[in-house]
């Protein structure tokens, strides 16, 4: 009966792996070693030295998919280092004392040029012969967008983000930079035999750096820290050139002479850059570490919150960065049986594979994919828009008519792009074709007038004849297609709610009985630059 048991719960430990997505050989040996470093936590981690806190310094961390050494995201609950051991060696060790402040801010359209430059600035280096951006959970969960905003189909995009520091001391494993055996002789058994089975391909690396992480704090740096986020998203303003100009401006002024020199500051999209912000939607998010809870709810009111918070910093630090060599690398942490140049290079390329993996899933949601609309790549754009199904009668000797029969919205276009934001691209024309089903009643001419709002006050942008069928009566439905080429420049601004709508007025050449029906009418509108 005993033997049957432990077959039953190795069959459901097995099950329990897979139902969580868990990569793991079905042998003994891979659930035993399973077992053993998914353990509870059941040690209290040192949160002290002379009443300094110091939780983080000896544990590892995921580069890839932790936010820049969060406390949160510490290994503790599976440690590489015995815990004894880094317990003693801390309270041994002197803290230094810092006490500066330091900051940087950056701006981008692009969520993916602004992630390189953002791992650029931590001056944190792999050194794995290769660039792979870390830390993107910073800005992924600091981006993260609310249920009525997405980046990905946005055709603009403004992103903007703050990091400030204020660094109150700093403590470090004893000579992690020069000399690193005593810190490999006290590697635990779990972590030991993890790694063994990564390299002997009995563990999915995946799930190696996901348990373990993939570098040791060896020094670390506390006190306080504010990630401030702002974004944008238009589908109807183009947020680049000039008008990101204006946002860098305005927003730098009042963030960062807020965190620099303690002033108030009031701002709105509008007033920085003097477009309407219907179109527009923004977010505001705020990230804080050490000192006590930040509690800005908004742009305008950051100032207040963060003045409340830097006071309550000297006695309340956190886990807040560390230094350009204060991350070891798995793979400059194996037992010296494994410590070969074969085996280092294995862990790297793992480590490669894992970070670019990750990099591209998260990058997929902020940037316009390649199946979607970039204006600034094309010499023309072009899309089709069917209209309200309906049908209607021209009828004789009754002129131009009062109500337009079709009207169309240039701002429904490809993607929900609008005109106004492909204007800013460069684009300078239009053509617009009227696809629709036409039949006589009697033989004549088919008129069709083009105007940028109701006939009486806006302008005409084209007049054109059409013929059904030249010289005869033809009573059946066939497709007619009439164009028209307009300047963007010609669109009427006198009034904003007809701005870039086109209206179709039908008419006839005004013999007896040359009524015509129509039906199903269709607009393809494509643009140019030239």
């Amino acid at each position: 009966m005993s033997a049957l048991k432990k077959t039953i719960g190795s069959i459901l430990l097995c099950s329990f792996l897979f139902n969580f997505g868990i990569d793991v050989d079905l042998n003994k040996e891979s659930s035993r070693l399973f077992d053993n470093f998914r353990r509870a936590k059941n040690k209290t981690a040192l949160v002290s030295n002379d009443n300094n806190n110091v939780f983080g310094v000896g544990y590892s961390i995921d580069v890839v998919k932790s936010k820049y050494l969060d406390a949160e995201d510490v290994k503790d609950g599976a440690p590489m280092l015995d815990e004894d051991w880094l317990k003693n060696t801390l309270a041994n060790q002197s803290v230094k004392p810092l006490l500066y402040s330091d900051s940087f801010s950056m701006s981008d359209n692009s969520f993916e040029s602004l992630l390189s430059s953002f791992d650029a600035k931590f001056s944190f280096s792999s050194n794995i012969g290769g660039t792979y951006d870390v830390f993107t959970a910073n800005l992924s969960d600091g981006f993260k967008v609310s249920a009525n905003m997405t980046y990905r189909h946005a055709a603009s995009k403004y992103f903007y983000c703050l990091n400030y520091l204020y660094k109150n001391y700093e403590i470090s494993l004893p000579k992690y930079s020069s000399n690193l055996t005593d810190i490999r002789n006290h590697l635990t058994p779990e972590y030991i035999e993890a790694v063994t089975n990564v390299l002997n391909g009995k563990l999915n690396y995946s799930t190696f750096f996901d348990t373990f992480g993939t570098h040791l704090i060896a020094k670390g740096i506390f006190g306080g820290k504010v990630e401030a986020y702002y974004s944008l998203i238009s589908n109807d303003c183009y947020l680049g050139g000039d008008v990101k100009a204006e946002l860098d401006s305005s927003i730098k002024a009042g963030i960062e002479g807020c965190v620099e020199a303690g002033s108030n500051f009031s701002y709105s999209f509008k007033n920085a850059t003097g477009i309407n912000a219907t179109h527009v939607k923004e977010q505001f998010r705020v990230n804080a570490t050490g000192g006590e809870a930040f509690s800005a709810t908004g742009i305008n009111n950051f100032s207040t919150a963060f003045q409340s918070w830097t006071k309550s910093l000297s006695d309340k630090s956190g886990l807040i960065g560390s230094s350009q060599d204060g991350l070891i690398p798995v793979w400059n942490l194996l037992p010296s049986n494994l410590s070969t140049s074969s085996n280092i290079e294995k862990l790297k390329s793992y480590f490669r594979s894992y970070a670019s993996r990750y990099y591209s899933d998260v990058n997929y949601n902020y940037y316009t994919s390649s199946e979607l609309f970039v204006p600034e790549h094309r010499d023309n754009v072009e899309y089709f828009d069917s209209l309200i199904n309906c049908e209607g009668t021209v009828y004789t000797k009754k002129g131009l008519q009062s109500d337009p029969l079709v009207w169309f919205d240039l701002d429904n276009g490809e993607g929900d792009y609008t005109c106004r934001f492909i204007r800013a691209f460069g684009y300078k024309r239009a053509q617009i074709s009227l696809y629709m089903d036409i039949k006589e009643i009697n033989d004549g001419y088919q008129y069709i007038h083009l105007y940028n709002g109701p006939k009486d006050s806006y302008r005409c942008l084209g007049e054109e004849r059409y013929e059904h069928v030249p010289g005869k009566l033809d009573t059946e439905y066939s497709q007619a297609v009439i164009g028209f080429d307009i300047k963007l420049s010609d669109l009427n601004k006198i009034d904003d709610k007809y701005e870039n709508k086109l209206f179709f007025y039908f008419s006839e050449s005004g013999y007896d009985n040359n009524d015509w029906k129509y039906r199903d009418p269709r607009v393809l509108v494509t643009y140019y630059k030239d």
